[in-house]
């Protein structure tokens, strides 16, 4: 791990930066991210569809802000650690958490804005001994208007053991052939007994798609050599290839433009060559809202995710 004073980093706790300029929602840019988390919703493809549904123009997934992390939309000098380069190892970073809160859907035309703040800064000790450092960052994101539209919360986890390098954000592997397959997540279930989406046989080629579409470019998962020689059995998905599958039933429960918030905490690998399941059902109720939990798990019965949403009441 890396050596770096911790009363350091906590006094900028509180510290803000502009992370996200000119992110233009675009149409083409929704279907593909829609189909690289495998979620089959005709308003994420067709305008007459959302409209349909009461959207005044067609939506983004409830995780579409992650493509946010593409070069593109960064200010100059912000890079993968948003303005908060502390120096920890790269090669020992994970995902821990992550949790959006809406104030309305994301839409094809709009152009948004990010702002991130250091929210905390802590360590403790991790299960197989030696320490693990956690970084929670806050971005809101703006509408042209200055309205804010979503918060997004992000926990990274410097763990006290390898996990492989987190590479760079190259193009390499992704396919440029245009190839566009249909989503395929099969929705079951109903709002009285719990909602499932399951998605069959996850290859290697989801992950290159998702990276594609969110700008992961983190060669762990979809470079077979580069994954082994960091000491994984193989590729394995991103945790927000699994947390935008674990989407579906949330937006299915009552629509998309129903969905407060949504979080995720990320528990294992997905490998590929597996089922993906997820499962949803209502934990509690109030006068206008339903709160869901969210488990999603591997078709070997591993454990991948859990989560819980905040959906309105139809």
């Amino acid at each position: 791990m890396a050596d770096v004073d911790l009363e350091t980093m906590q006094a900028r706790k509180g510290e803000s930066a502009k992370t996200v300029e000119n992110l233009r929602v675009e149409r083409g840019k929704i279907a593909e991210f829609a189909r690289a988390i495998q979620d089959p919703a005709e308003i994420y493809y067709d305008r007459e569809a959302a409209e349909n549904a009461g959207h005044p123009r067609v939506p983004a997934p409830p995780t579409f802000l992650r493509s946010s992390y593409l070069p593109r939309y960064r200010p100059p000098g912000i890079d993968g650690n948003l303005g908060f380069d502390f120096g920890l190892d790269s090669r020992y970073l994970v995902h821990g958490e992550q949790a959006f809160e809406f104030e309305r859907p994301v839409y094809a035309g709009d152009t948004l804005s990010g702002e991130t703040t250091l929210v905390d800064v802590f360590r403790k000790s991790g299960r197989s001994g030696g320490e693990m450092t956690f970084v929670v960052l806050e971005t809101e994101f703006t509408d042209g208007d200055g309205e804010l539209v979503a918060t997004s919360k992000n926990t990274r986890i410097e763990t006290a053991g390898a996990i492989g390098s987190s590479g760079d954000e190259s193009d390499e592997g992704i396919p440029s052939d245009g190839t566009r397959p249909p989503a395929r997540a099969e929705l079951t279930g109903d709002t009285d007994t719990g909602l499932t989406a399951t998605v069959s046989n996850v290859q290697r080629i989801d992950f290159v798609r998702y990276a594609g579409a969110s700008g992961d470019f983190n060669a762990i998962h979809y470079d077979e050599p580069y994954a082994r020689a960091a000491g994984n059995r193989a590729v394995f998905g991103q945790g927000m290839f699994t947390a935008g599958v674990a989407s579906i039933p949330v937006r299915a429960w009552n629509g998309l433009d129903a969905v407060r918030s949504f979080s995720t905490r990320f528990s294992g690998q997905l490998w590929p060559g597996t089922d993906l399941v997820v499962k949803s059902e209502v934990t509690t109720t109030d006068a206008s809202t339903v709160e869901l939990s969210i488990v999603a798990e591997s078709g070997d019965g591993d454990a991948l995710l859990t989560g819980s949403a905040v959906v309105d009441r139809a």
